[in-house]
């Protein structure tokens, strides 16, 4: 009988000390980027979610998100320029026109394309999709346009003839 006894206690203790072990620890906040459902214990090691534009193309990227909320913008920059070698205008300018608003002047002409933003040309930065572009001399003399464009990435240079 004291044999027994001492069996019994042994397979109590083993049990207690193996049950014990299988208590997987890790993430148990739910909310956070890394929570493990089959953590029992929480390790500390939860990361906390930070929400905002995860996509480093677009305007408005915030590196500390590792959350995408769906707030990522998106523009795209218009060049326009032009490489007639005389001007049609004259001595006046061409002045340019992205749906219906003015963002500049042209009073030079370039003898190869130029990089989206260059000096001498006019830019502006539109939302993607359908725009309505024209140019017109200052004069009034000549006119482009209008002329609709559907943009999308992020330079687009359009020259004028």
């Amino acid at each position: 009988m004291i044999r027994l006894k001492f069996i019994a206690v042994t397979m109590v203790l083993l049990v207690a000390v193996f049950t014990s072990g299988c208590r997987p620890s890790g993430c148990t906040d739910s909310s956070a980027t890394n929570y493990d459902p089959n953590a029992r214990v929480d390790d500390g090691s939860c990361i906390p979610r930070v929400y905002g534009c995860t996509d480093p193309n677009a305007n408005n990227y915030y590196s500390s998100a590792n959350t995408d909320d769906g707030s990522c913008a998106y523009t795209t920059q218009i060049t326009v320029w032009t490489g007639m070698s005389t001007f049609p205008c004259n001595t006046a300018g061409i002045n340019v026109y992205i749906d219906d608003s003015y963002i500049g002047t042209l009073n030079s002409y370039y003898t190869s394309t130029p990089g989206c933003g260059a000096s001498g040309g006019a830019s502006i930065s539109v939302e993607p999709g359908t725009h309505k572009f024209y140019a017109q001399c200052s004069s009034g003399t000549t006119t482009w346009g209008p002329y609709y464009y559907s943009v999308s990435g992020s330079c687009y240079k359009w020259q004028l003839y």
